[in-house]
C-alpha cells in the first residue's frame, strides 16, 4: 500500500483524506525566535521538533473525521522582537499537555527571541509532546561591548537530532571591536546533530555556518570574501567585519533546508531550517525551509521561520483500471499519434 505525505501550514482542521488507511506519524516543528533590529543583536532560537506515532485512530473514519491543529508562526523581529508559536496537532480542539507520549496529540514549542545583545534560547523538547522530541538550537550572543555585532540564528531539529547552535558575533564576549563580526547560524539536522555556527574570530573573519548531520560546514566570510549561503542543512555564514564601521562585505549568508519531506501530490520538497548569519545586514531564512531563529541585523530582513506540520499515512490502492478502460486509453493514444 503507498504512503502518502502532506503538509499543513495554515488552517485549523483537518478532514482525514478520502483514502486513508491508518496513520504512520505525525511531525511538527515549532515557529522560530525573531531576533532584535539595530547596532547590536543576539539571535533567536529555533523551534523544538516532535514526532508522534502512537495517536489514538479510534474512530477514524476517511473522508469524515476532523481533527485539529495550529502551526507556530515565526517570532517577529525588530526592536521588540518576540517568540515563535507553538505548532500542535491533536484528536480534540485543544492544545495537548507538555511532555506525554503523543496518544491524543503532538506539540513542539516554539523558539525564544534575542533579548538586546543575549540570544533567545530554542524550543525545548521537555515543553513539547510526542514520541521522540528535539530542542531547537539556539542564537548566538552579540558582544556587549562593540560598537555594532549580530549573532547568528539557531538551526531547526528533525528526528535525527537537536538543532546546532548560532554563532557569537565575536569570538570574546565583552570584546570592544568597532565592528564585531556576524556569527554563522547554527545548522538544521538533517541526518544528525546540526554542527553550532562559528564565533567571528576577530574584525576580519566571519563566522563559519554550522553543518547539517551530512554535510560540510558553509565557509563564512573573510576580508576577501562575502558570507557564503547555506546548502542542504547548512547554516549561513556570518558576515565580515573589517574594522570600519559599515564594511561594504558585512552581510550575513542565507540559511537553507534540509530535504526531509516530499509532499505526495506535488513534490514539493520541505525540510528544517538551519540559522542565517549574522551581519550588516543578517542573511535570510532558505526557501521552504522551517523553524529557524532569525539571525541579528542592521535592518529588518525576516521574521523567525514558520512552522509546519508533516501528516503521513498509510493510503488506500487505487481502484485497478477495467480492460475497457485500457482499450479506449490504448486506442486514443494511438489515434493521438497517427495524427501527428
Amino acid at each position: 500500500m503507498p504512503t502518502n505525505v502532506i503538509f499543513l501550514k495554515s488552517g485549523s482542521t483537518f478532514t482525514l483524506p478520502s483514502d486513508f488507511i491508518s496513520l504512520n506519524s505525525v511531525e511538527c516543528i515549532g515557529g522560530g525566535g525573531g531576533a532584535g533590529v539595530g547596532a547590536i543583536s543576539g539571535g533567536g532560537g529555533a523551534g523544538a521538533y516532535a514526532y508522534s506515532n502512537d495517536m489514538n485512530q479510534t474512530g477514524w473514519l476517511a473522508g469524515t473525521t476532523i481533527l485539529y491543529y495550529s502551526v507556530g508562526a515565526g517570532g517577529t523581529s525588530g526592536a521588540s522582537p518576540t517568540a515563535g508559536g507553538t505548532t500542535w496537532f491533536s484528536n480534540t480542539n485543544a492544545i495537548p499537555a507538555s511532555g506525554t507520549s503523543g496518544s491524543i496529540g503532538t506539540k513542539a514549542q516554539g523558539g525564544f527571541p534575542s533579548v538586546g545583545y543575549l540570544r533567545g534560547n530554542g524550543g525545548v523538547s521537555g515543553s513539547s509532546t510526542g514520541v521522540l522530541r528535539r530542542t531547537g538550537g539556539r542564537g548566538g550572543n552579540a558582544s556587549s561591548a562593540a560598537t555594532i555585532g549580530f549573532g547568528g540564528g539557531g538551526g531547526a531539529p528533525s528526528n535525527t537530532g537537536n538543532g546546532g547552535n548560532g554563532g557569537a558575533s565575536d569570538g570574546s564576549f565583552g570584546s570592544s571591536a568597532l565592528v564585531a563580526n556576524g556569527g554563522g547560524g547554527g545548522a538544521g539536522s538533517a541526518e544528525g546533530l546540526g554542527g553550532n555556527g562559528g564565533s567571528g574570530a576577530d574584525t576580519s573573519n566571519g563566522g563559519d555556518g554550522g553543518s547539517s548531520g551530512s554535510n560540510p560546514y558553509t565557509t563564512g566570510a573573510t576580508i576577501s570574501n562575502a558570507a557564503q549561503n547555506g546548502s542542504s542543512g547548512s547554516g549561513g555564514g556570518g558576515g565580515l567585519g573589517d574594522g570600519t564601521l559599515y564594511p561594504s562585505s558585512a552581510k550575513g549568508g542565507n540559511g537553507s533546508a534540509a530535504p526531509v519531506w516530499t509532499q505526495t501530490s506535488n513534490g514539493e520538497i520541505a525540510g528544517n531550517g538551519s540559522g542565517p548569519g549574522g551581519g550588516y545586514p543578517a542573511g535570510s531564512l532558505g526557501s521552504n525551509a522551517y523553524g529557524a531563529g532569525m539571525a541579528g541585523s542592521s535592518a529588518f530582513v525576516s521574521n523567525g521561520g514558520n512552522g509546519i506540520i508533516v501528516f503521513t499515512y498509510t493510503a488506500a490502492e487505487p481502484p485497478p483500471v477495467s480492460t475497457n478502460q485500457q482499450l479506449l486509453i490504448e486506442i486514443r493514444s494511438f489515434t493521438q499519434r497517427r495524427r501527428i
